[in-house]
Order: C-alpha cells, then structure tokens, then sequence
C-alpha cells in the first residue's frame, strides 16, 4: 500500500451573501469611479486656477466644470464611504489614523498651494492684497477642501462605530 502524500489546503474565505465578493477583495467599479472622480476633480482645478476666463465659459470648459465641480467630490465622498462596508481596516483605530492623516494633508496643501504662493507673491511685489482680494492668508490655511471632509468623516464613523454597531441605525444615519 503506498502512502498518498498529504496536501495541506487552506479553507477558502467564504463569500458576502449579497456581494459575493471575499473579505479582501476590492470593489473594483467603486475604484474606476473614484479614480474619474479624481481625474474630473484635477482637470476642474486646472481650468480654474491656470485657464483662462473665456475658457471657463466655453462648452469644454462648461463641461469639465460640470464633471468636476457638483458631481466629483460628492461621487468620490459616497464611494469612500461605501467602500468601508467591504474594507478590512475599519478598526476605530485604523479609521482614525487615516482620518487624521486626511485632515493633515489637507493642511498641507492648503499651505503648498496657497498660503506660500501667495505669501512669496505679496512679499516680492509680484501681486497685491487687492489682486488676491477676497482671498488672505487665515483664509488660505483654513479653508476646507475634500481632503478634510474626507479626514473628519472618517473620524466620525470611527466615533459611531464605537456608540452604535452596524445595522439599521446606520441607514438612518445615512
């Protein structure tokens, strides 16, 4: 009788009754989303920061004003928050770290993009208060932008996560 050799096989995770999807697999419709999102959030930034008036008004400017401006941020904010229900770091510890490090970076850019251009502009003469009117440095530093809409909403589903377990609550929540 010859021995059959023994193959050690790992049980398979089983998969979300509604989903059908493994704990750690990734949604990948909701990440083609956010990733137009993204793309339609930095063409509309580009053409208001760096294109020129007329370019606004124009049908590919009303477009991608459109595309970025109403629709992208909120399309991503949604996708972020509906891409926790599949996501295996939603520890209160996990989601608080990155929700800080969100409203950290959106800190960051504010001061990179805002408060150092204008500050150099003002100090060199190269633009004045009036030119950047209604805009002020405070202003600059303290405005709030996706990143920290993102960041505090990832520390306030942490928060609820520890008063209130998942289950209908969440749909009221919502």
């Amino acid at each position: 009788m010859q021995a059959t050799p023994s193959v050690a096989t790992t049980p398979a995770v089983p998969a979300d009754a509604i989903t059908g999807l493994t704990a750690r697999e990734r949604v990948r419709a909701f990440d083609l989303a956010r990733g137009l999102a993204i793309v339609f959030m930095i063409g509309v930034h580009v053409l208001w920061h760096w294109g020129a008036p007329d370019t606004w008004t124009s049908p590919v400017g009303q477009v991608i004003s459109f595309l970025g401006g109403p629709t992208a941020a909120p399309v991503f904010m949604f996708l972020m928050g509906a891409s926790l229900a599949f996501s295996s770091r939603s520890s209160f510890g996990s989601l608080a770290v990155r929700g800080l490090w969100l409203v950290w970076l959106g800190y960051l850019l504010n001061v990179l993009r805002g408060v150092i251009p204008a500050y150099l502009g003002l100090s060199t003469g190269v633009v004045t208060a009036d030119q950047i009117a209604p805009f002020t440095l405070p202003w600059l530093l303290t405005t709030v932008d996706v990143h920290h809409m993102a960041g505090l909403s990832l520390i306030a589903i942490a928060a609820l996560r520890v008063v209130a377990r998942p289950g209908w609550i969440w749909l009221g929540i919502a």
